[in-house]
């Protein structure tokens, strides 16, 4: 495939980047307290919007909510998901300051997708809770309308926004509230040498 240098160079700054990760290089920036907040704020959000979809969507998806691990509300279980998948996100804040801009690219197209395929039904909230943590990938990437590259590739407009399964400001609420738990974390920039590593023009908020 004609991408497939580019992903394979940009799997491998990904991987080696989890090492680094596991070596302290992109630790959590925010005190515990700050944390067990945006965590409570995710959660109050979600399990406001599972509360408010349809019945018929309720009841689909009750039995796979209640399998999630852990204890506590839908949207506590949820966000302990979401949280199982920041790892991914610490090894790319670090890889993507060595990806050039066709890995990077091609790294954030092959992830932001539609999910439809790997879930079943009764699984849409967990194919919710990784779009938005996916979605986070598009700050590395140059696509100029980030918003309608992801309603529109990954079929969230049509599978939950015409659905009524959420509202414009539902999706806005939880892509805020992912983004913040995203955000307390940052590499170390004592780890690099200044001046050594070129200045990448991609946007990042």
């Amino acid at each position: 495939m004609p991408y497939a240098r580019e992903m394979l160079g940009a799997r491998a700054w990904h991987e080696w980047a989890h090492l680094a990760v596991e070596g302290g290089w992109v630790p959590r920036t925010v005190e515990d307290d700050r944390w067990r907040d945006l965590e409570r704020d995710f959660a109050a959000h979600v399990d406001r919007i599972v509360r408010g979809s349809p019945r018929a969507v309720r009841a689909a998806t009750a039995s796979d909510l209640e399998q999630l691990p852990g204890e506590g509300s839908a949207g506590a279980r949820i966000a302990r998901l979401f949280a199982t998948r920041l790892s991914d996100y610490q090894a790319n804040l670090l890889a993507c300051r060595f990806m050039s801009l066709a890995e990077r690219e091609t790294y954030v197209r092959q992830n932001v997708r539609p999910l439809f395929r790997e879930y079943a039904p009764e699984q849409l909230w967990r194919r919710l809770t990784r779009l938005l943590y996916e979605a986070q990938y598009l700050r590395f990437s140059a696509i100029a309308d980030p918003r309608s590259y992801l309603l529109d590739t990954t079929w969230l407009r049509d599978d939950f926004l015409a659905t009524r399964i959420l509202r414009e400001e539902d999706l806005d609420l939880l892509l805020s509230a992912a983004a913040a738990l995203c955000q307390c974390h940052d590499v170390v920039g004592s780890r690099f040498v200044p001046g050594a590593l070129p200045s990448f023009p991609w946007r990042t908020a």
